[in-house]
């Protein structure tokens, strides 16, 4: 799982800034979301995954990671929006947050249990542009 969220990562499919052909990235800032579950998950489990998920991401050079933990410190903003009709789920309503959490870009997904396999799909999401700009899913048997 870890290394298909950063194959998603690793094309930087929305463009680091760059001034001169030799000149360093610019640092983007990634939002990633705590994870959902749709089915057979526990919250340990859950929470496991995605702190895993988080930590390999800030890994990767030219990225500074916010996690859900700093997306809770702001849950005012999020209330506020969900008052004023935001659906956390659209587009426009992720753009808004990520704005108010500084973010460049989302990592968000579900984590669900098929049998015996852990079914992981996770979207990647620009906030400047207000849509997804990579998906992908991955079926494990185990995290080892």
């Amino acid at each position: 799982m870890l290394v298909l969220a950063l194959a998603l990562l690793a094309a930087d499919p929305a463009g680091a800034v760059v001034t001169q052909p030799n000149a360093p990235k610019k640092a983007r800032s990634i939002l990633v979301m705590d994870l959902s579950t749709n089915a057979g998950v526990d919250a340990g489990t859950l929470s496991t995954i995605t702190n895993t998920l988080a930590v390999s991401v800030q890994k990767r050079p030219h990225l500074s990671v916010l996690t859900g933990q700093d997306v809770k410190r702001m849950a005012q903003v999020e209330a506020d929006k969900q008052v004023l009709g935001c659906d956390s789920a659209s587009a426009s309503c992720i753009a808004e947050i990520a704005g108010a959490m500084g973010a460049d870009l989302v990592l968000y997904g579900d984590v669900g249990k098929l049998g015996d396999l852990f079914v992981i799909n996770l979207n990647l999401f620009d906030a400047g542009q207000a849509k997804a700009i990579g998906r992908q899913t991955v079926q494990v048997k185990t995290f080892d």
